[in-house]
Formats: C-alpha cells, sequence, structure tokens
C-alpha cells in the first residue's frame, strides 16, 4: 500500500526480466536457445561482459604499475578516452613514475625512464593543463634523486602513494565504463538506488534503521572518483533535472552538473553514470 492507503501492485514480469537478466550476465543461469532472451539480446549482452572484463583488467593492471600494458589496451577497446590531454598525461606520468620508482642506479632502468619522459611526457606535458609542465619537472627530479633514495621527499609522498595509482585506476576504469556503456545488469543498479535512497532518508531524519548494518555491509560508504570534467560545456541544464538527479543520488548540485557535461544532458544516462559509481 502507498502512503495514501492506495494498493499498489508490482509489474512481476518486468521484476523476473531484471532477475533473469542479472543472472545470465553474472552467470548464475544456464540457458539455452533463446528461451529467456533473443539471440541479438545475448549477443549485446556477451559484448558487455567483455567491455566490463576489459576494465576489470585495464583497472588492475594500473594498481599493478603495468601502465604501459594498460595504455596499450585502452587504445585498442576505447581509444577516445586517450583523446583527454589531461587523463593521458596523468597515464603516462604514471608510467614514468613507475620505471623511475625503482630505477636506482641501473643504467637500463634509468634509459628506459628518460625514453618514456622523451617520447611520451615531455610532449603531453606542453598542453595538458598549467600545472602539467611543472609536474614533468618534478618527475625528472624523481629520476635524478632515485639513486640517493631522495626521490620521494623530490616528488612528493602523495604522488608516490599506492592510494594515489589506485584513485588514477579507478578514474580511468569510470571513464572507461561511462565512455562504453559497461553498465552492471539493471538490477545491480536498482539495488544500488534503493541502498543509497535508504541511507539518505535515514540520515535526513538522523534515524537509525533495523537494516543498517545490513545495508552498510553491501554499500560502502565512499563512490568511485568521477572522470574528469569536461572542460567547455556550457552551463544550459534544465534546474529541475540537475535537482532530480542530486537528490536521487545524493550529489552536491556541481557535481551533478558535471554528471550532465558527460551526458548531454541525458538524466537517464547520468543517474546510471552516478550508480555505478557506488559501490
Amino acid at each position: 500500500l502507498s502512503q495514501d492507503g492506495v494498493k499498489v501492485s508490482v509489474h512481476l514480469p518486468a521484476l523476473d526480466q531484471l532477475c533473469i537478466q542479472y543472472m545470465r550476465r553474472e552467470a548464475l543461469l544456464q540457458v539455452e536457445g533463446t528461451l529467456y532472451a533473443t539471440n541479438e539480446q545475448i549477443e549485446a549482452e556477451q559484448r558487455l561482459d567483455a567491455a566490463r572484463a576489459a576494465i576489470i583488467k585495464v583497472e588492475r593492471l594500473v594498481e599493478l604499475g603495468d601502465v604501459h600494458a594498460a595504455l596499450q589496451l585502452v587504445d585498442t577497446i576505447e581509444p577516445t578516452v586517450l583523446q583527454d590531454p589531461r587523463l593521458k598525461f596523468r597515464l603516462q606520468r604514471q608510467h614514468f613514475i613507475e620505471q623511475a620508482r625503482n630505477a636506482g642506479d641501473d643504467d637500463e632502468a634509468i634509459l628506459r625512464a628518460l625514453a618514456v619522459a622523451r617520447d611520451e611526457l615531455a610532449h603531453s606535458a606542453l598542453d595538458a593543463y598549467p600545472e602539467a609542465y611543472g609536474e614533468f619537472k618534478r618527475c625528472m627530479l624523481l629520476l635524478l634523486n632515485s639513486a640517493t633514495g631522495e626521490g620521494a621527499t623530490a616528488f612528493g609522498e602523495a604522488e608516490l602513494s599506492e592510494g594515489a595509482r589506485t584513485e588514477l585506476a579507478a578514474t580511468l576504469a569510470t571513464t572507461l565504463r561511462q565512455c562504453m556503456r559497461a553498465y552492471d545488469p539493471d538490477l545491480s543498479l536498482l539495488l544500488r538506488y534503493l541502498l543509497n535512497t535508504h541511507n539518505l532518508y535515514c540520515a535526513t531524519l538522523g534515524a537509525n534503521s533495523e537494516v543498517m548494518d545490513l545495508v552498510g555491509n553491501l554499500l560502502l560508504p565512499d563512490r568511485l572518483p568521477p572522470p574528469l570534467p569536461k572542460e567547455n560545456v556550457p552551463n544550459s541544464f534544465d534546474e529541475a533535472e540537475i535537482q532530480a538527479l542530486a537528490q536521487a543520488v545524493g550529489l552536491p548540485r556541481q557535481s551533478a552538473v558535471e554528471s550532465f557535461k558527460h551526458t548531454g544532458a541525458c538524466l537517464q544516462t547520468a543517474l546510471k553514470n552516478e550508480l555505478s559509481r557506488l559501490r
């Protein structure tokens, strides 16, 4: 029953379809023929599965420090992502950091790091963003001081931390997921929406929920990082839709505006993007 006492029915076939889609995508349901989906739907889901697997692999490669392999894979699956000079520079900078981090006094390792700086980093630093060239010079300090153990002091502990590499990997994965529309099954996104709404409702009222412990285990409080902000896009979006997105997923207004910039003001796509950042 709704709050005004009106009986509201659930469209069970639609709910069944959500569950079946999720079970197929997660390999929990083995079916033959086209009992639950057409051949076209199955092929589309197989392409999505392949895209999701590739994104996970890219993220893992960056986390492990193999940025060169990650860049090669990105260039294969979605090269348009690397058209953003800011993201490309940050990935190339991370590639250089991994080369220089443990170079020490190994001449061959130093030469490999210098090749990355000369062939990749130097060109990107000129037009990536205003601070990029300064970061490039600090990268060179890292290489010069690596043999004496002073590289971390010269470059900055935060930029050399595992957390910085993990955040870059997650930013790249989020960008790929949005560009490739490689979303999780609709049921997964719906459950994230319901759990997040439950948390926002309880936080607004200052109320405790009987299922709060369960919700805390199912949905982490932090989100995956968003893609880099879209530049040179006018903020001519419908204010009602901005507020709808912000309230639906608990975003600040400016974050909702940035999300709209990536989707061309499509509310449905923006909602999927933001739900995909919940984990």
